[in-house]
């Protein structure tokens, strides 16, 4: 860290790093200025605090971008590289290091720390080597363009379109969210398919640290976040439980960079030797720290306890020792190898026949492949019976964390769904009275509703809280004793009506999300019923 630093005083940057920075903050101006007519009354709040107690200036967003566009061109590497030097590290420079103390494992000292920093000022550091960024993700002419084979109306003002490979694309353009694009390209089977002697590979940690430091097709990450310098998108491959697919989001104008990453994601991946040993060791670095701690040690608790299935794992040394790429790009290429079967979701600020050209290009060019797996329970949701598990571990604050979880195996409706978030509120509200104020034993309990209808049908409610340690044994059975007085006799009429009140305002606040609009139009997929 302190060559970069150092060199970065010698040397400066580049026209080419400082061009690259521009762009993506007047992209980033120009996209807020876009989606200015959509904001939320929380985007408002900082803006004014800011204005308010700093005097600093509240603008409109068009007015800021207009403003950024004209100061840019003037802004040069030269002015930036001028103030830089100007960092005297060899005079002007503070060095903290926090560290764990634990055996075996010494906390460097200030003599160490200081040769250290001694070393790097009299070492020789040269000017880093210039990288040939490319400009285009892919050639669009190279790939050959499917064809849309139908086009049928669907739920909620929707289009429905079926593409030669056998990719069913639902499309819902919105004005809710200006300038914003939302996709999920989904399929059946996920860690589904996955045997269990392989499944620590894809544990949840391995996974998500692999793909952010894997890029995708010939790129690198850091090379890939360099050329997507003043692109406002995201996209991102994803393995779940029980489906796997590729998700991302774009403004309008970057969209089409968007699919032509999601069309690399499935038929470019990367598999890189470097990346995953450097994912690993990030891992690596945090776990010794991560699992002393007593909230993972609650995790892995909960783990056993409510799954209890070796399908679900916190990540551990002997996850990470069996974590191994070649098993990653194995069932990675498995899974997306042929399109048929696919759902494709579009929601936001788009024309259908804006997008019907990047569909024909990026999603019905991609190979058939076999029919879609038919995901099978493996057993790995809530555990049945009664199960408890009362343990202790040393704490600096003594403390008590009560977790209870009820489940039920049922059939899925929507106006369960519906009356279970009503209960949830109902519980949030007996819990505020009994264990907050009456009490006095916690500053907040939770109870959170889950409505799950695949891979099998499943409802649960969840109840959480942190105490002290006297006071445990008694809020724990009044926690207890609260649920199941509604199961027996209903909650008040008070309450009751608060419940409906609040789902009366909330439903139709998430209406005005594209999220909530995607959401409905999947799960209306599924289950052949009217979500919303």
């Amino acid at each position: 860290m302190l060559t970069e630093c150092r060199r970065m005083t010698l040397y400066g940057f580049s026209e080419s790093e400082i061009e690259r920075a521009k762009t993506e903050i007047l992209s980033q101006y120009e996209s807020a200025a876009k989606k200015a007519d959509t904001r939320k009354n929380s985007e408002f709040v900082m803006g004014m605090v800011y204005n308010f107690f700093d005097n600093k200036p509240f603008m409109d967003p068009q007015a800021e971008y207009e403003l950024l566009s004209q100061i840019m061109p003037q802004f040069t590497a030269q002015m930036v590289n001028e103030s830089v030097r100007e960092m005297n590290l060899d005079e002007n420079l503070v060095l903290i290091c926090t560290a764990p103390e634990r055996d075996g494992k010494n906390v460097p000292t200030e003599e160490e720390l200081m040769s250290v920093v001694k070393k790097v000022q009299s070492a020789e550091i040269s000017r880093a080597e210039g990288e040939e960024i490319p400009s285009e993700i892919l050639d669009p002419a190279k790939i050959k363009s499917g064809k849309i084979k139908s086009s049928t109306e669907g739920r909620y003002g929707s289009t429905v379109l079926t593409l030669n490979n056998g990719v069913r694309v639902t499309l819902y353009p919105t004005d809710l969210q200006k300038n914003r694009i939302t996709f999920t390209f989904t399929k059946d089977g996920g860690k589904n398919i996955i045997p269990v002697s392989d499944i620590d590979s894809f544990n949840d940690n391995v996974w998500s640290s692999y793909i952010s430091n894997s890029g995708v097709s010939s790129f690198s990450a850091s090379t890939l976040t360099k050329m997507l310098a003043g692109r406002q998108l995201s996209v991102n491959p994803f393995i779940s439980n029980y489906s796997h697919g590729v998700s991302g989001s774009a403004t309008v104008k970057d969209l089409e960079a968007a699919m032509q990453l999601f069309y690399l994601f499935v038929t470019a991946p990367r598999f890189d030797e470097n990346d995953f040993k450097v994912s690993l060791s990030q891992l690596e670095t945090v776990l010794p720290n991560l699992v002393n701690t007593p909230n993972y040690k609650l995790q892995q608790a909960l783990y056993n306890s409510v799954f209890d299935s070796p399908r679900r794992s916190l990540i551990n040394s002997e996850i990470l020792a069996k974590a191994n790429l070649d098993v990653i790009e194995k069932y990675y290429r498995l899974l997306f190898k042929g399109a048929s079967g696919a759902q494709m979701y579009i929601a936001g600020d788009f024309k259908i026949e804006d997008i019907k050209p990047l569909l024909e290009k990026y999603v019905a060019s991609l190979p058939k492949g076999k029919k879609a797996a038919t995901n099978e329970y493996m057993g790995d949701l809530y555990v049945d019976g009664i199960k408890v598990n009362d343990f202790k571990t040393a704490m600096e604050t003594p403390m008590v964390t009560v977790y209870q979880m009820y489940n039920v195996k049922t059939p899925y409706s929507v106006k369960d769904e519906v009356a279970f978030s009503a209960l949830s509120y109902i519980l949030n509200m007996v819990y505020t009275e009994t264990l907050r104020e009456e009490e006095g034993g916690t500053y907040g309990a939770s109870a959170n509703a889950q409505c799950i209808f695949e891979p099998i049908s499943l409802k649960a409610m969840e109840i959480a809280f942190q105490t002290n340690v006297e006071q445990a044994d008694k809020l724990r059975e009044l926690a207890k004793s609260g649920f199941l007085a509604i199961a027996k006799d209903g909650p008040d009429a008070e309450k009751f009506e608060k419940a409906v009140n609040n789902l009366k305002k909330e439903i139709p606040e998430s209406r005005h999300n594209i999220s909530y609009w995607s959401n409905a139009l999947s799960t209306s997929d599924k289950l052949g019923v009217d979500f919303n």
